[in-house]
């Protein structure tokens, strides 16, 4: 933790899908000397893309869902705008799995816990009171690499029916 600068961490061991025990280490609030415990909050983070993709793959392997298919096959809530950037190329999951997808919003901050928080189509419209601009194409999807954070977590964990 020191070699690192991480302030605080949690840590859960799960055995035959039980926490076998868990720990909190270092601070929750290092300045009020509030310490980490199980019970505190963090957010998942990048982490949740690894786990997104195990149960999209595990989908694919049930035939479920196919991963070459225009995604808004699977979304029901709300449809991806394709636009002239696109040039007539669907996106894919395979595409938002391999961050090849060409989708705008890098970033994706959060919302504190007292903060309203804004439905799915909301944050993909960049309608109030999410707090990113709306999610659409920046370039041609499959075309080129560019890390996601936010595009891959919102319309892959979102399609309903897929969560």
């Amino acid at each position: 933790m020191a070699y690192y600068h991480v302030q605080g961490l949690s840590i859960a061991v799960v055995h035959d899908y039980k926490v076998a025990w868990a720990k909190g280490y270092g601070w929750a609030d290092k300045k009020e000397r509030k310490p980490v415990t199980p019970e505190t909050l963090f957010e998942p983070g990048s982490i949740s893309k690894s786990l997104n993709a195990v149960g999209l793959l595990k989908l694919v392997q049930d035939q479920k869902l196919d991963l070459h298919t225009d995604i808004n096959t699977y979304l029901t809530s709300w449809q991806f705008p394709y636009d002239s950037i696109s040039h007539g190329k669907k996106i894919t999951l395979a595409q938002l799995l391999s961050h090849s997808a060409g989708l705008t919003v890098h970033g994706f901050p959060g919302y504190d816990l007292s903060a309203q928080i804004p439905t799915v189509p909301q944050i993909l419209d960049g309608e109030y009171p999410a707090n990113t601009p709306p999610v659409r194409s920046a370039f041609e999807p499959g075309i080129r690499f560019q890390y996601s954070g936010w595009r891959y977590h919102h319309l892959t964990t979102h399609a309903d029916g897929c969560h």
